[in-house]
């Protein structure tokens, strides 16, 4: 009888943690349509030392699709954060591992 009391519990957490990720993810919020690259150039001067190897940058990029031709934008002077989605989707992902969990502990 313990067992399914504890199982019932467990259930329980993991719906209310489910509900909790989901909902966040149905109302995310500044989400960037693209991608984010990383750039190092050269600046064309013979006597810089970009001309050694040693680049200029780091240079933020936002690159997407537009009619479509890829077009890129600087995009240094904005923050980008992604802790937020990253650490919504590890708990997705420990959220799916304890499912599994559940199913192996109690297969009869």
């Amino acid at each position: 009888m313990d067992n399914i009391s504890s199982l019932r519990k467990n259930i329980y957490n993991l719906e209310r943690q489910r509900k909790i990720i989901i909902d966040y993810l149905l109302n995310a919020h500044d989400m960037v349509d693209g991608s984010i690259y990383t750039v190092y150039k050269k600046c064309g001067n013979k006597n810089c030392r970009c001309a050694k190897g040693e680049l200029h940058g780091p240079f933020k990029y936002l690159s997407k699709k537009v009619d479509g031709k890829t077009k890129l934008r600087a995009c240094n002077k904005i923050k980008f954060t992604f802790h937020p989605v990253l650490l919504i989707s590890l708990a997705l992902v420990k959220w799916c591992n304890s499912i599994v969990g559940l199913h192996h502990d109690n297969v009869y």
